[in-house]
């Protein structure tokens, strides 16, 4: 395993350092850094913090849980137990699980302490306040925890509020500040301006040079890592969704995230066996009821302070758990220690034994968790390596941008371990390259010759360059089994070129037959002009070669009917890149309709719009409307019954720009269909009406990608003289799921290797492009008919 050194530098964002600063911690580091450059202060620091945070939780266990124990033997088993539980994740030093335990320790001897004074009240509140400074999000959670266990245990708000309030007020006079001045929430807020359009795209590789300028780059990167927040994306229903997670409703939403925390539980035996332990020997007291009913009670109010905090995103990772499952335990521990005879639950051996017993077999099932956990952390290093081993047979010569995401390739110097690779130059640098050390700081602006500490700075120098960003490491070993490019043929000697200067590596020709008679060649994807895919596809697969073949197949049904044909003859795979049917968005709104989930489908609206690009060899409704023709399909479930069209050519004399194309499904279901090169805003819309859901998936938005709106109707007596009834229509709650979004391309791609080597069923095979292709024919023909509607 890589350097312990260099994996802390994962987990020190900007915004935190600058909070430190109010108390004048920052400036701190930077005199340590100046003084000692080569050591990681921050790591040491929080190596500190973990010792005090250790110190603090067996003082207060001491003073304020065991005080009733008179047993020395059995005070220390219990402490070696809590710091068991302390030190379970202490491998990975974080400013969150410190930031936990501090607010967490301050308010548990504020709120439960048997007397509280002015000098504990300012003590405590202070250490509550760094600890908040550490981790703002914390003193939120862990006042949530304190809070409820001390209203459990007293039913006293007034007290409560009495102990507390300093901590109280100053998580008030902080959010106040955080809500007034958005620039200490996020650095490039000063750094790029909320304006920029930008396209975040999930590739493996990305060449900074695409991006329209430097800016561009850094604000890609902030929202690749989840830290750029863009205002005009915060919109109404989006905070609502955040601020009031019960609106969200959507049962399999509420099933994720159920077995997301589930999950949390099941990766801690030790943990639930003790609770469990403690439940029982509560059994052994005379109010047993009422303190066995109080720490249930309080348990499943922790439970669902996590399930609430995780509910909109998934937020909560194993040490937000453990910390606040932590100080959960302590407060079940004082219920069941607070009792006046709790000596008498120890006398008896045989109760302890067992306790015991069942303690080790849950100890031993969770050491069993770690193992295999490390065994994933190796692999995980591994496929670093590969990564460089990859890159450094791909490229030569190239400045190689590696992101934090790659820190196991680099050891405490930032240095590259195990090989020397030296065909590239290789860099690390994204949004936590802040708690770097000053020394390396000072190698990255030698290198630009520019400020590196300004991310605007940097990447436009690396733009410049032809930089490589290596977004996802682990990409580019799950698809390394999608198999290697040998060869690539353009008959455009301009682009081919380029892209013999750009690619060296790699094989170019302009004759298709060297495609079709090489040997090593198995499979080939075409991606060329609609009017020839058929003749294309025809040659390769008589040749024996797979074929994956971007939509639409052909401008002919029959002709796609052919080639299912000929496919099955050959004992070839012909895929059609019908990308939308591999799209994660789409597959989720199909699940959605086939479980009923939106009730009843009324109709469907689609809208694919945009300023070109113009093709010429064929009409705006096989390029854009394909997309939207095979989506409307798949989500019904079935073929139109009729297709009716309009459309006009206004770049061009017989090639139809803009479109507007109805499809009639049975049931009265329609879907309405709006194509134009010429249309001055970018739009990707699929709108699906059901009689309780409506979805709407934005495909250019970056934040919202799927939008779940409740709705209904209902008839209401108007009193109108006729007696008339008036439809009500019902807006609802609108839920946004978090999706784990792949990239469609990707997927389309390891579709096609899985058909080949493990003979997987077609999704998209000739037979499926057939029925797309004959619905934009009989749109095609109701154009060149006036609009008539075509039956199928």
């Amino acid at each position: 395993m890589s350097s312990l050194a260099a994996r802390q530098y994962g987990d020190f964002a900007y915004f935190d350092v600058h909070f430190q600063g109010f108390i004048g911690i920052r400036e701190i580091y930077k005199l340590l850094y100046y003084l000692i450059p080569i050591i990681n202060w921050h790591f040491v620091f929080m190596l500190v913090y973990e010792i005090a945070g250790l110190y603090l939780v067996l003082r207060t266990l001491r003073k304020l849980i065991l005080k009733n124990i008179s047993s020395i033997r059995l005070i220390r088993f219990i402490q070696v137990l809590f710091a068991l539980f302390y030190v379970e994740n202490i491998i990975f030093v974080s400013h969150t699980r410190v930031s936990l335990i501090f607010c967490g320790i301050a308010l548990f001897n504020l709120a439960f302490a048997p007397a509280i004074g002015r000098r504990d009240v300012i003590r405590y509140g202070l250490l509550f306040i760094f600890g908040m400074l550490l981790r703002p999000e914390s003193g939120i959670g862990m006042l949530l925890i304190v809070g409820s266990g001390y209203f459990l245990y007293t039913l006293n708000v007034k007290e409560l509020i009495r102990r507390i309030w300093l901590p109280i007020l100053s998580m008030a006079v902080f959010l106040t500040i955080f809500t007034i001045d958005l620039a200490y929430t996020d650095i490039y807020v000063r750094k790029v301006e909320p304006e920029i359009e930008y396209k975040m795209m999930a590739r493996r590789v990305v060449n900074l040079d695409q991006m329209k300028t430097a800016k561009d780059s850094v604000k890609y990167e902030a929202a690749l890592v989840g830290m750029w927040f863009d205002m005009r994306e915060m919109t109404p229903a989006y905070m609502r969704s955040i601020i009031v997670p019960g609106l969200d409703r959507d049962p399999h939403h509420m099933k994720e995230v159920l077995v997301h925390v589930s999950g949390f539980y099941s990766d801690y035996p030790f943990l639930i066996a003790t609770i469990i332990a403690l439940f029982i020997l509560v059994l052994w007291l005379p109010d047993r009821k009422v303190r066995l009913t109080k720490m249930i009670l309080f348990q499943i109010c922790t439970a669902g302070i996590i399930y609430v905090l995780d509910f909109n995103g998934f937020l909560v990772s194993n040490r937000h758990f453990m910390s606040l499952q932590f100080l959960s335990l302590f407060i079940t521990c004082f219920y069941f220690f607070d009792a006046p005879d709790i000596r008498k639950v120890f006398r008896s051996r045989t109760l302890i034994l067992l306790t015991l017993i069942f303690l080790s077999g849950a100890l031993l099932l969770t050491l069993l968790k770690y193992k295999s956990e490390n065994t994933v952390v190796d692999q995980k290093v591994n496929d670093m390596v590969n990564t460089m081993k990859k890159l450094e047979q791909k490229y030569t010569g190239r400045i190689v941008l590696i992101t934090i995401d790659s820190r196991f390739l680099f050891d405490q110097h930032f240095s590259l371990i195990n090989e020397p690779y030296r065909k590239n130059t290789y860099l690390m640098f994204d949004w936590f390259t802040f708690p770097l050390t000053p020394r390396y700081m000072h190698y990255l602006s030698a290198k630009c010759n520019c400020d590196a500490n300004d991310p605007a700075a940097f990447f436009r120098w690396l733009a410049a360059n032809d930089a490589l960003y290596v977004a996802s490491p682990y990409r580019i070993i799950s698809n390394s089994d999608l198999g290697t490019l040998e060869k690539v043929c353009d008959t455009d000697e301009v682009n081919l070129a380029l892209l013999t200067n750009k690619y060296p590596h790699i094989s170019f020709t302009n004759d298709i037959d060297q495609i079709a008679s090489d040997p090593d060649i198995e499979a080939v994807v075409i991606c060329t002009p609609v009017n020839t895919h058929f003749p294309l596809t025809e040659k390769l697969m008589l040749a024996g070669k797979h074929v994956l073949c971007e939509k639409p197949l052909t401008c002919s049904a029959d002709q796609c009917e052919y080639l299912y044909d000929l496919a099955k003859k050959q004992g070839v795979i012909l895929l059609v890149g019908h990308v939308f049917e591999y799209n994660s968005v789409v597959r989720y709104m199909k699940g959605m309709v086939e479980q009923d989930m939106i009730g009843k489908m009324l109709y469907l609206q689609l809208m694919r719009m945009g300023l070109g690009p113009v093709r010429k060899d064929v009409s705006v409704i096989f390029d854009l409307a394909a997309h939207d023709v095979a989506i409307s399909i798949s989500l019904m479930g079935q073929m139109p019954l009729a297709v009716s069209a309009i459309g006009s050519c206004f770049l061009q004399d017989t090639v139809e720009d803009v479109a507007f194309i109805q499809l009639e499904f049975p049931e009265k279901v329609i879907a309405s269909i709006s194509v134009s090169w010429i249309d001055p805003i970018k739009q990707r819309l699929v709108k699906v009406v059901g009689a309780k859901k409506m979805l709407v998936f934005d495909d250019v938005s970056v934040g919202e990608k799927l939008r779940i709106i409740d709705t209904g109707k209902n008839y209401q007596t108007s009193p109108g003289d006729y007696g008339s009834f008036q439809l009500s229509v019902k807006d609802g709650d609108i839920v946004i799921p978090n999706l784990q979004y792949t990239e469609s391309l990707v997927s389309e791609f390891e579709h096609f290797v899985a058909c080949i080597r493990r003979k997987e069923e077609l999704l998209t095979d000739a037979l499926y492009a057939a029925r797309v292709v004959r619905v934009l024919e009989a749109a095609q023909d109701s154009i060149r008919q006036g609009g008539k509607k075509i039956m199928l």
